[in-house]
């Protein structure tokens, strides 16, 4: 799906304001411009699994503009390494503090701007952050974790062997399940069934 099949056929049948279109719109171009250099381990855009991510939510409801904006921008922290006061003066704090939850990594900027340091959470604290907080927030990473399952298969990166994909397994049963039976039941049923499908793969010789 392209940019005007994006705004096309979703956000502009989705019931935004003429207000929130354009916010829309410009954390789509920004999403773009953070990512544009940076490729997923298959090769793919980066920004793909951005608009993806937001594609999905889409797909499981009725999200509001905040939601498509913090899906669209959901890594332009952790992996972007965009300053989140950026995203604060653009956005607003409540997006801010959504995509800081969502980051596992936080970056450090010196006065320059410069990249300084990256602090990483403890994975633990990390999900016990997103299951304590906003419905919203763990929608988006229930999209994001189900698009990642999905362009996960055996063989096919080689970044991704089969010890990977188990650690990976282990942490959406452990942490990401429990919170999307929380949350939504059709997002519970869809990476349930791609948790099966990845274990059936590397289980199998």
């Amino acid at each position: 799906m392209n940019r005007e099949e994006f705004f096309g056929e979703k956000v502009l049948h989705a019931g935004f304001s003429e207000e929130d279109i354009k916010r829309v719109k410009n954390a789509y171009w920004l999403a773009k411009r953070i990512h544009e250099k940076q490729e997923r381990d298959d090769g793919e855009r980066y920004f793909e699994h951005c608009r993806e991510t937001a594609l999905i939510l889409f797909e499981y409801g009725n999200p509001n503009a905040d939601e498509i904006i913090t899906a669209l921008l959901h890594d332009a922290i952790e992996d972007g390494f965009a300053p989140p006061d950026i995203i604060k003066s653009l956005f607003g704090e409540d997006i801010e503090n959504a995509v800081l939850t969502l980051s596992k990594t936080i970056p450090a900027f010196n006065e320059m701007g410069t990249l300084t340091e990256r602090t990483k959470k403890p994975i633990e604290e990390y999900f016990c952050e997103i299951a304590s907080g906003d419905v919203s927030v763990k929608k988006i990473k229930l999209a994001d974790r189900l698009h990642n399952l999905c362009n996960i298969a055996i063989g096919q990166n080689e970044k991704w062997d089969r010890k990977k994909i188990q650690k990976y397994l282990d942490e959406t049963r452990k942490h990401i399940l429990p919170i999307a039976q929380n949350t939504n039941e059709r997002f519970a049923e869809e990476i349930e069934k791609e948790c099966k499908r990845l274990e059936t793969e590397v289980e199998d010789p």
